[in-house]
């Protein structure tokens, strides 16, 4: 049960941005000429509490690793299981993202380079760029906290509340009584899996896209809308919150599975060996082994593929100027988790739906 428990939140990572987000930064940060040599946007950083003083040790720490990682890594040619499909005078071209990075990821590969610069719009899995700073913190708080002001002990058992408290405690985050639980716990989870693996989850594959599109000056859309985004992953029923407080492992308990399971380290390394296959094999998990398991494969997965899906279509029906759109989408809505009974992808909903997707990887 552990391992089907940690290799959830492992997709989960990585098929949905896990950070809500933040006010988008100038298109005039980075310029044209800047292209050559453009480094990940901080545009999808976690919000965190933490004082100013300890974010700039992090942010010492993370580009003393950078410089490192670089000068003892080759440079990795990442193709995210890159496909076009035209549809008339229109093309897209569906690009499966890792919402974390190393620093010898960037650029991407020469095939991928070409098609988002040729392209005319940038679709993400939602964008801030049309939010106010209001709103942004609005959705922010509506996931972060309990709704009118609830408190656990006020909506928990005793048993349920104590095991919550105890174990949250292990992990040395700050928390309140009135925090959704389900955020609380993913973001420790994912803190601690994204250090294990070395990985950034503040510049991401993602923010690297919205990089590019920003100096070219190409538009980006959302297929969805952050506050649909995020409440799916949060705000989820209280039956499955519960069940998911069952489940919640200390920190060291964590720290142990992490080091027998599938994990972050296998997925990165799949992705930067464009071993789509091997991804395929490790990320089918039975939908009923626990309830958590059934909300994350039905509205996490199969959900949020078939709206991507759709909107993917839409965009290339409807548009009626011929336009390239570059699309980047978690890896795993595009072809990773697919070709199982369990799962379907976007490149193989796009083929039932009469498309011919061409893989360019």
């Amino acid at each position: 049960m552990k391992k089907c428990i940690l290799l959830l939140l492992t997709i989960t990572m990585l098929t949905m941005l896990t950070a809500c987000g933040n006010e988008s930064q100038s298109v005039d940060e980075i310029s044209t000429n800047e292209l050559d040599s453009i480094e990940p946007t901080n545009y999808y950083s976690e919000e965190t509490t933490s004082s100013n003083e300890e974010a700039d040790i992090e942010n010492e720490s993370s580009e003393d690793y950078e410089k490192e990682t670089l000068e003892k890594n080759p440079q990795i040619a990442i193709t995210g299981a890159l496909h076009r499909v035209e549809y008339g005078d229109n093309v897209a071209y569906l690009f499966g993202t890792m919402h974390a990075s190393r620093p010898n990821w960037f650029p991407l590969a020469d095939i991928v380079e070409d098609a988002l610069r040729r392209s005319n719009v940038l679709a993400i899995e939602f964008t801030t760029l049309e939010m106010s700073g209001n709103e942004i913190r609005n959705v922010i708080r509506n996931v972060t906290y309990l709704p009118d002001e609830e408190r656990w002990y006020d909506i928990f058992s005793a048993d349920v509340y104590e095991h919550l408290v105890e174990t949250i405690q292990t992990w040395n985050v700050r928390f309140g009584r009135s925090m959704n639980p389900v955020h609380i716990m993913f973001h420790a989870e994912n803190m601690l899996s994204f250090d294990l693996a070395n990985l950034s989850r503040f510049n991401t594959v993602d923010s690297y896209l919205e990089g590019v599109a920003r100096a070219l000056e190409i538009p980006i859309i959302g297929l969805a809308t952050m506050e649909q985004q995020v409440s799916l992953l949060y705000n989820v029923p209280f039956d499955v919150m519960l069940d998911k407080i069952a489940k919640f492992m200390s920190r060291e308990e964590f720290a142990e599975a992490f080091t027998y399971s599938p994990n972050l380290i296998d997925l990165a390394e799949f992705y930067e060996n464009n071993d789509f296959v091997s991804i395929n094999e490790i990320t089918r998990i039975d939908p009923q082994c626990c309830l958590y398991c059934t909300y994350i494969v039905e509205v996490l997965f199969k959900y949020r593929t078939t709206n991507f899906a759709n909107q993917v279509i839409r965009l290339l029906q409807e548009t009626e100027e011929p336009t390239t759109f570059f699309v980047g989408i978690g890896f795993s809505h595009i072809i990773g988790s697919g070709r199982s009974d369990e799962f379907t992808d976007i490149v193989e909903l796009l083929e039932l739906a009469g498309f011919e997707p061409q893989p360019l990887w």
